[in-house]
């Protein structure tokens, strides 16, 4: 045989400082450990996991996170261990956990062991928990002691069906929660009470199958997405929630919401509670018909509103486009404080145009106005800088210098 063929085995080097290198590549054992753990925060947490085999010093380094994510991916060829990774993450470490958050498909037989999960979560003093369960039957449960969880900061709930809660509920250090398609928190009785004296964030999208009352609510932002079903319970229980959030700073909601309480509760918008300390009114899922009745009671009630943003357009009907007096009477935050609005998802049709010059006309304090066409927005650029000249010679209420920015979305 050649000796010129022989497969020769590389050497150990060693570096100035004694580290002994293979094949001229430095070993990851050798990395400062603080740099490693770096490395490590960078993979998914079910790889992470994984890491503890590559090398005996790494065996537990993994243990030392607080922080953990768990996304099961479409296959459920790898379900089984990603059952066991998260039961790894739980049994094989005592330190506190500060975030959690978990996303899967819940099959037979899963029940327990989500029980199980939540109580070692708060056994651990979970802060920030995040719960995305597809698949659950139609009544599901949680471990009871996670209602009582002294040390969660922010609860995030996205179980498609009916979650059976305890009797009791005190979250006493809760300051975000989110209800997400939750079909129905289903206790002893349909009312939901929550004594939030710390709580700032609240979030819902769903059908509205429960009261929810809110004591010492010091809410500051809030986000209120229901369907547009024209039912009269929908109306009444939206109306008690919004009674309690009247000080909140910043409200997220779909236009058609006060088209569900206009058109099934008209008697409610006289008793709309006044938002005075609301700076800023975002509406989502659905275009903002400017000439809903509905929405102007709820203009009328927020005097020191600043910036209204529509992020899937404007529009105003032919009719309403005719009548001068669509926004009389004039809500007082045109005439004081509403500087900026915001408009995306533009489509540059006769119906958008006419939403805006009412918007500009009536504004008389707006300092800038900008517009976002949509990716579907036909004829562009041609037709954005036709769009640009219409507006430019749209009559503006404000005295100050209004600045009108339309351009293609990125």
């Amino acid at each position: 045989m050649d000796t010129n063929s022989r497969i020769v085995k590389p050497e150990k080097q060693k570096l100035d400082g004694g580290e002994e290198i293979e094949g001229g590549s430095k070993s990851f054992g050798y990395l400062p450990e603080e740099l490693i753990k770096y490395i490590l925060s960078l993979l998914p947490t079910e790889d992470l996991i994984k890491t503890s085999v590559l090398c005996k010093k790494w065996e537990y380094l993994w243990t030392s996170f607080s922080k953990f994510s768990f996304v099961q991916g479409s296959s459920d060829d790898n379900r089984s261990s990603f059952l066991k990774a998260v039961d790894r993450a739980l049994i094989l470490r005592d330190a506190d956990i500060e975030q959690f958050s978990l996303s899967f498909t819940v099959k037979k037989g899963d029940a327990s062991r989500v029980s199980s999960w939540t109580s070692g979560l708060v056994w651990r003093n979970v802060e920030k928990l995040s719960l995305a369960l597809d698949g659950a039957r139609s009544t599901f449960s949680l471990a009871p002691c996670l209602f009582t969880c002294a040390t969660l900061r922010d609860l995030e709930l996205y179980i498609p069906s009916k979650l059976k809660v305890p009797a009791t509920v005190c979250f006493p250090c809760l300051r975000r929660l989110s209800l997400n398609s939750v079909l129905q928190l289903f206790g002893r009785c349909c009312q939901i009470m929550v004594n939030g004296v710390g709580l700032k964030y609240f979030q819902y999208k769903g059908g509205f199958l429960n009261d929810y009352y809110f004591y010492n609510s010091s809410v500051d932002k809030a986000e209120i997405l229901i369907p547009t079903s024209r039912l009269r319970h929908v109306s009444y229980r939206l109306y008690k929630l919004l009674r309690e959030f009247s000080s909140m700073k910043i409200f997220t909601t779909s236009s058609s919401s006060f088209k569900v309480v206009q058109t099934n509760a008209s008697e409610l918008l006289a008793q709309m509670p006044l938002f005075s300390n609301l700076a800023t009114l975002i509406f989502e899922e659905k275009e903002v018909n400017i000439g809903c009745k509905g929405l102007l009671r709820m203009f009328q009630n927020c005097p020191s509103l600043q910036t209204l943003v529509c992020s899937e357009g404007i529009t105003l009907s032919s009719d309403d486009a005719e009548d001068d007096g669509v926004l009389e009477p004039l809500p007082p935050c045109f005439l004081k404080s509403l500087k900026k609005i915001e408009v995306h998802a533009f489509l540059g049709n006769q119906e958008e145009l006419d939403a805006l010059k009412v918007l500009l006309k009536n504004a008389m304090v707006l300092e800038k106005l900008i517009i976002t066409c949509s990716d579907s927005f036909q004829g562009r650029p041609e037709k954005l800088r036709d769009v640009n000249n219409q507006l430019a010679d749209l009559p503006r209420g404000s005295s100050k210098c209004c600045e009108v920015i339309c351009s293609l979305s990125p």
